[in-house]
């Protein structure tokens, strides 16, 4: 243990006893703060310290409320273990069971080899495509796993690449050197971007929508397809800045010093023959597309398709079999999962499933503990009214204008993540963001979803995400590297953010 995270350690229990002691033998401290409200913040603030300073695991300190908050008289444990076992963490869950299946099969690497088929393999076309492949890739697959599945076949075009070009031609090797750079930060970068895409993408999406539904139960809920509606532009636009920015710094390629085939033909080359390598499409990879299809159908179809005319178009299926609102999306989550689990993989084996436990198990367990720790503290915020103290706290905000307060929340989340945890971070905000926007008048969503986003879109460090230091430590980038695209890319992301929401988003919820 470092001196950091001893410090951390430490630091964490003291906050909370000194909170705890300001309150004895009092029931309200000022401001209509009470004694059960000074406690839960004295418990945010100790889970903050343990997050920020690494002193134990993050899925660890997490189950601080499970402890605290009973003990203390706040809430019942029955009320905080429900905490754990929230609908949203139920459909991260099945998330999960089925981005594993996808994994298990190998499906995700045939699709990201036909994507970069197709797009071409200039320099500049790989440069896109493994941007793009990694960015649909994340929407429904863990932005690790699409790294690390994606990190071969760059690193392979790299290589191949540097045989065939002409050893003592420094234009050539500097050419390499910047196709390799700018591969790995496609891949990186476009794992993050698409994974605010879908609600299942990355967990700070999961922590937001957890902790929106608990501290607003009567809101309107948000499915895939509202998600996907507010979602899906700003990554549209993320990735089509990322590609221009990224393919720009890409220099053509000379001839191969010995051979006449060109650099392209040889990327060209290896990419069919690791997807001929493959083979034909096999049973298992089929029926888990399919049901993966179905699963996709099923989470935008279950709510309302209104057109752009305010026009439902399809009330959902959910209210077409007469079940409305008793099932959600963790519903066809936890089908899916079932599914795979019981149909035959059909790779010509007797017993063989799509799923087994064996390999079911191996999702992250640790995360459904943070998203459930995370929505206990908010039912603890809501429940001793510490979100509305914060927000009666935080009226003078409500002179300062909402494109300032969009933009300053995006700001400081997108450069806060780069040293933070986003998973931590999130779950810290989340009811701190639901406090100033009441008190400034603004809808929830305002504030709270732009820095849901914005957690996601940290690109200057390694130890930023998981993508930026696994292609961190292949070697073919630098920190300085880096930090120079990212530093770009991000303030692209603040931008984009801002400007979807107050063009797009803001107007559509009445302008508050």
């Amino acid at each position: 243990m470092t001196p950091f995270q001893r410090i951390g350690l430490w630091a964490g229990p003291i906050v909370f006893g000194l909170f705890w002691m300001m309150g004895l033998g009092r029931s309200e401290i000022s401001g209509g703060l009470s004694a059960d409200a000074l406690l839960v913040l004295g418990l945010a603030l100790w889970m903050a310290l343990w997050w920020i300073t690494e002193a134990t695991d993050l899925a660890v300190t997490s189950l601080l409320p499970l402890v605290i908050l009973p003990i203390f008289g706040i809430t019942s444990v029955k009320d905080v273990a429900l905490a754990y076992s929230d609908r949203f963490v139920m459909l991260l869950m099945g998330g999960f069971f089925v981005a594993t299946c996808i994994e298990r099969w190998h499906l995700h690497r045939r699709l990201a080899l036909s994507v970069i088929s197709r797009i071409g393999t200039s320099p500049q076309r790989m440069v896109v495509g493994f941007l793009l492949t990694a960015a649909l890739l994340s929407m429904w697959i863990s932005n690790t796993a699409t790294t690390l599945m994606m990190l071969p076949i760059a690193s392979a075009v790299v290589a191949r690449l540097g045989d065939a070009l002409t050893n003592d031609n420094p234009a050539d090797k500097g050419a390499q050197q910047r196709l390799g750079t700018a591969l790995m930060l496609a891949i990186a970068y476009g794992a993050s971007i698409g994974g605010i895409g879908t609600p299942i993408g990355t967990p700070p999406n999961m922590i937001f929508l957890g902790q929106y539904h608990t501290l607003f139960p009567d809101a309107p809920r948000i499915g895939f397809l509202q998600w996907m509606a507010v979602a899906m532009p700003i990554v549209v636009l993320m990735v089509t800045f990322t590609a221009w920015y990224l393919a720009r710094r890409v220099g053509r390629f000379g001839s191969p010093s010995s051979s006449d085939t060109s650099a392209e033909q040889l990327a060209r080359d290896l990419v069919r023959r690791d997807l001929h390598s493959m083979g034909p499409l096999r049973g298992p990879e089929l029926r888990i597309a399919v049901l993966f299809a179905l699963t996709a159908v099923a989470w935008i179809t279950r709510g309302e398709i209104v057109g752009a005319d305010g026009t439902v178009l399809f009330s959902g299926w959910a209210r077409v079999i007469g079940v409305g609102d008793k099932v959600d999306d963790s519903t066809v989550a936890m089908g899916a999962a079932l599914i795979a689990f019981i149909l035959p993989a059909g790779d010509g084996t007797r017993h063989t499933r799509l799923l087994d436990w064996a390999t079911a198990s191996k999702i992250p367990w640790g995360l459904l503990l943070l998203f459930g720790g995370g929505i206990a503290l908010a039912k603890g915020f809501e429940s001793t009214h510490l979100s509305k103290w914060l927000g009666a706290s935080m009226e003078p905000l409500a002179d300062v204008s909402t494109v300032v307060l969009v933009a300053a929340v995006c700001l400081v989340v997108t450069f806060l993540t780069e040293v933070t945890s986003n998973t931590a971070t999130t779950t810290i905000l989340m009811p701190i963001l639901a406090a100033v926007s009441l008190s400034t008048g603004l809808s929830p969503l305002a504030l709270m979803l732009p820095a849901a986003l914005s957690a996601s879109f940290a690109f200057m460090l390694p130890v930023a995400t998981a993508p930026n230091a696994i292609v961190f430590a292949t070697g073919h980038v630098t920190v300085p590297q880096m930090a120079k695209a990212g530093f770009w890319i991000n303030l692209a992301g603040v931008l984009i953010v801002t400007t979807v929401f107050l063009g797009f988003v803001l107007p559509l919820l009445g302008g508050s």
